[in-house]
């Protein structure tokens, strides 16, 4: 088991892509795709990528974790990821395979993230960790282990992993009552919907977004072309962000309702809109989202087509963040 550093988007995306799966990897993907092409990531520390040749790290970057069973052969088993987004520092983002080896070496794998993270970042830098289930268990036990951060009792996310194909999109007429109207957010529309962003962080609790900080997200997604709304009666009822692209799969992040407006099917059919023009306008391969393990949404989903990964492949379903206890959050 070795790992090795990445202080660039491109060094890193170069080495991965024969062996990583983009959908079920979009969480480690994603940023690194948007920086790619940017002076951000550019920055260059240092040119090697082994441990030893870092004695400090930039605002970005990504580890990988291999395993070689001989000279010639070498597989991927884990990403972690340590990323800024625009209103601030991200969760750790970890990534992992679901091959037997993984699971032999789960707490190996855990030991060399935690021991190179613990060594170059401010502790109170991790303030929370995000991605597949077990491996985050594993990292947390970790993390309190070297650094005696403790986690908060209850996790901050249970959910599950699911995506969209053009194979398992449902059947639909695309009816949209004469009365409503799908489209893409405007300018003009950012007073209504930076107050529904505001409102959707309140719900998550432990990122929540003041009034200004909400304006400034949806001013972002706006100019990005990366949020959609549904109208009733000239009245945003509901707003879905796609956000996280990589070259062939785009992430749904954000599905809120307005209360006065809930249980008319408005979400369902925005989402379901938006699914179907990432995969058929744009030529996504895959539309994918975390829905919440107790989430009632999660059933709206699936009659749009998301579903779980299937019992043979490397993606394991449950996806689980954990925060820890005297950090300074950050927010994703």
């Amino acid at each position: 088991m070795h790992v090795h550093h990445h202080h660039t988007a491109e060094d890193f995306l170069s080495t991965v892509h024969p062996y990583i799966p983009e959908a079920s990897a979009n969480i480690v993907l994603a940023h690194a795709w948007g920086l790619k092409n940017t002076s951000a990531s550019a920055e260059n520390l240092g040119g090697a990528t082994g441990l030893a040749a870092m004695s400090k790290v930039p605002e970005n970057f990504w580890l990988t974790v291999w395993q070689t069973t001989d000279v010639a052969s070498k597989s991927l088993v884990a990403v972690a990821a340590c990323v800024r987004g625009e209103l601030g520092n991200c969760p750790i983002f970890l990534w992992s395979t679901r091959r037997e080896m993984l699971e032999r070496a789960m707490n190996s794998v855990a030991d060399e993230i935690v021991a190179f993270l613990a060594s170059r970042l401010l502790h109170t830098r991790v303030f929370s960790v995000f991605g597949n289930y077990s491996l985050v268990n594993a990292f947390t036990s970790a993390w309190i282990k070297r650094t005696g951060f403790r986690n908060f009792p209850e996790p901050y996310y249970h959910a599950s992993f699911l995506a969209c194909t053009i194979d398992t999109l449902t059947a639909s007429d695309g009816y949209i009552p004469e009365q409503d109207t799908v489209r893409m957010a405007g300018k003009g529309d950012l007073r209504v919907v930076s107050q529904m962003c505001e409102q959707f962080a309140k719900l998550s609790i432990h990122f929540p977004l003041s009034a200004d900080r909400a304006a400034f997200e949806a001013s972002h997604m706006i100019s990005h072309e990366q949020l959609f709304v549904y109208e009733h009666d000239s009245m945003i009822t509901s707003i879905c962000a796609v956000t996280r692209e990589t070259q062939n799969v785009v992430a749904i992040t954000k599905v809120y309702t307005s209360p006065a407006f809930r249980k008319n099917g408005y979400a369902e059919r925005l989402v379901r809109y938006v699914t179907r023009r990432m995969l058929l306008d744009r030529k996504k391969t895959a539309v994918v989202l975390y829905a919440g393990v107790e989430n009632s949404a999660r059933s709206v989903y699936e009659r749009i087509g998301f579903r779980p990964p299937r019992p043979e492949s490397e993606t394991e379903a449950e996806v689980l963040e954990v925060g820890f206890i005297g950090t300074e959050k950050g927010h994703w």
